[in-house]
């Protein structure tokens, strides 16, 4: 296990330098100050100064070296991302375990600095210091709270989103600064979406069909057309991609029967408000029919994974006035892992790239600006107060009326840590399904497109868990990492780790209480190979399904992010194999729940982080 304060996350280490500011005055910013008496912090007054915040571009910490991080989530090209929206919290001395405490009270205002957009720092240049002018900081300030982002561009699902605190608040207190996980879907159901309420309409047409003398599925019904009901109305998966294949499939069951229920069955799949014979479609494909546009990209349309539209149906042929019919839960089917359900607002973007410091500083009577080297942009470490060349050496650490300058003692940390997945097959030709039966491994391999991390919560000011916050949000990570040239994450069999992509998901920091603690994670494929049946039904080409694993505390206490799944500025990675499709779901199981059977071992080994081998599925 190795802390990441290079952190791993991006190419570009950013902030790995302490901050400096330098203090000047307007008339003559070079001048020595003439009044050495300080002011009391009581009475407001403030020192303008410069404020510089140096990245390095030499050596083995600069900014735009290659790291681990190869995907667009948080860097592009290997090059450093910027930060924006800093804020920066001035505190008196104080007398807690860290520099600040939860309910120190600040004694001045929030210090908020324009976006650091440097362009020249997504290159290969030396010019690595952003100076901002006039910055006021009050007299008396011995420590400060500094946090920021990263300004990388991209949709919520590609660079993450989480809720930020009220910064502008007057007399915000750090107990109060909290980053919340940033819901995908809000709506605390799928039924009143436009699109799920025409798939469940249509689905529910096509149960209650009827040849004009019975109802489908009736008693009445041959044998045949009883057992297409009850398969039809075992559809738990209720998403656009699966909704279409499985009526194509019933269409291609029926519609060369001369059988009156076939005849109404073809009419009621190929009702024009709902859906259309493709001509060109095959049954191999699943796209015999297809959906209207008004019926397609359904949950995506609400940022959500296709396993989150899960159905219920209700219902009986034989009963009048209380006919089938089908609606969407909140999410996974009860009883399949566990006896509750997670919310559909409880799904959320992965992490934004989070930076933050608590840290007490060190102050200077005199100008260090020629402490920058050449063009007075070359990086200095800052971090070393011992060292006499950096110009804080015996110097003061509180602000005074005479400080000409202002040294933030820590480097800035990120806020957030980060998953990394690693996936195969545990078999180059063949993988069984529930049955037994031996499905090929599709020429290619399984597409991975997407990640979801339960047991996730708000974190506080010092970006731990919030104290007793039991939200317990699923991140569902869509924005999966490819690998030149390839365009997809594609899963294949492969005997040993070497060349098997890494994908990255920034996460928040995840503790764990006692050693018998455990969360838990799945991997989204896309079925590119032919049907099988997994654990919640059959799994359609073209379709999605879910294989769940577990993080247990036991193996997690052994590294020296103890105490955690997940720490920030730290790495965990997960190498996952899939032995057999036994265990995979068309539906998301409630990753929540402390009551989800798993049969799933893992094996922890010590590389660069929390390292999972995943070899048995639930």
């Amino acid at each position: 296990m190795k802390q990441i304060k290079l952190f791993a996350l991006i190419s570009a280490v950013a902030l790995t330098s302490s901050l400096a500011f330098t203090s000047c005055k307007k008339e003559n910013k070079e001048a020595e100050p003439q009044n050495n008496n300080a002011p009391t912090a009581a009475n407001g007054s403030e020192v303008k100064t410069q404020f510089s915040i140096s990245i390095p571009t030499t050596g083995n910490k600069k900014a735009n070296a290659p790291r681990r991080m190869q995907g667009t989530t948080v860097q592009q090209a290997g090059n450093f991302n910027d930060i924006t929206a800093v804020y920066l919290y001035p505190y008196a001395a104080t007398t807690g375990t860290d520099p600040v405490g939860a309910s120190d009270v600040k004694i001045g205002n929030v210090i908020k600095l324009t976006d650091y957009v440097d362009t020249e720092l997504k290159s290969t240049t030396t010019e690595n210091t952003r100076k901002y002018s006039d910055v006021a900081v009050p007299v008396g300030t011995a420590s400060f709270l500094f946090y920021a982002k990263s300004a990388a561009a991209g949709t919520s699902s590609q660079i993450g989103k989480t809720g930020m605190p009220n910064w502008e608040k007057a007399n915000l207190l750090p107990s109060e600064i909290v980053f919340t996980p940033s819901v995908r879907c809000l709506a605390g159901s799928l039924t009143g979406d436009a699109k799920g309420d025409q798939i469940v309409a249509y689905l529910t047409s096509i149960a209650r069909t009827t040849d004009g003398t019975k109802q489908w599925g009736s008693t009445a019904d041959n044998a045949g057309m009883k057992d297409l009901f009850t398969r039809f109305t075992s559809l738990e998966a209720g998403s656009s991609a699966d909704v279409q294949v499985v009526v194509s499939d019933l269409y291609s069951s029926v519609k060369d029967q001369t059988d009156p229920m076939a005849v109404a069955l073809v009419a009621s799949i190929t009702n024009s408000t709902y859906a259309a014979i493709n001509p060109s479609g095959t049954k191999e494909n699943g796209d015999l029919i297809t959906l209207n546009t008004g019926l397609q990209g359904f949950p995506a349309n609400l940022e959500l994974p296709d396993g989150a539209a899960a159905l219920v149906w209700t219902g009986d042929p034989n009963t009048p006035g209380a006919l089938p019919a089908c609606a969407y839960t909140n999410n996974s089917i009860a009883g399949l892992v566990s006896s509750s359900t997670t919310p559909i607002n409880k799904f959320v973007y992965p992490a934004e790239l989070l930076y933050g410091v608590n840290s007490t500083i060190h102050t200077n009577d005199h100008t260090v600006l020629d402490k920058y080297a050449g063009s007075g942009k070359t990086w200095t470490a800052w971090v070393n107060t011992d060292d006499a060349t950096n110009g804080y050496a015996n110097s003061s650490r509180v602000v005074l009326a005479s400080t000409r300058s202002i040294a933030i003692d820590k480097p800035i940390n990120y806020g957030v840590g980060r998953f990394d997945v690693m996936a195969k097959l545990g078999s180059t030709v063949a993988l069984t399904d529930r049955e037994g039966v031996a499905i090929s491994v599709p020429v290619g391999g399984y597409k991975l497109t997407g990640v979801l991390v339960g047991s996730q919560n708000p974190i506080d000011y010092m970006f731990h868990k919030v104290a007793g916050a039991t939200d317990n949000y699923v991140i569902y990570d869509n924005d999966i990492n490819v690998v030149s040239p390839a365009t997809e994450y594609k899963v294949l069999g492969s005997a040993d780790w070497a060349g098997v992509p890494t994908n990255y998901t920034l996460v928040y920091e995840t503790p764990y209480a006692t050693s018998s603690d455990e969360i838990y994670f799945a991997l989204e494929l896309e079925n590119t190979g032919a049907d099988f049946l997994g654990k919640s039904g059959v799994v359609p080409h073209g379709c999605k399904f879910y294989m769940v694993g577990k993080l247990k505390a036991e193996d997690a206490s052994k590294s020296e992010a103890s105490g955690f799944f997940f720490k920030q500025d730290f790495y965990t990675i997960a190498k996952c194999t899939i032995s057999d499709l036994s265990k995979a779901y068309n539906v998301i199981p409630d990753l929540r729940s402390s009551e989800m059977e798993i049969g799933m071992s893992v094996d922890l080994e010590w590389q660069e982080g929390h390292t999972f081998t995943i070899d048995e599925w639930q």
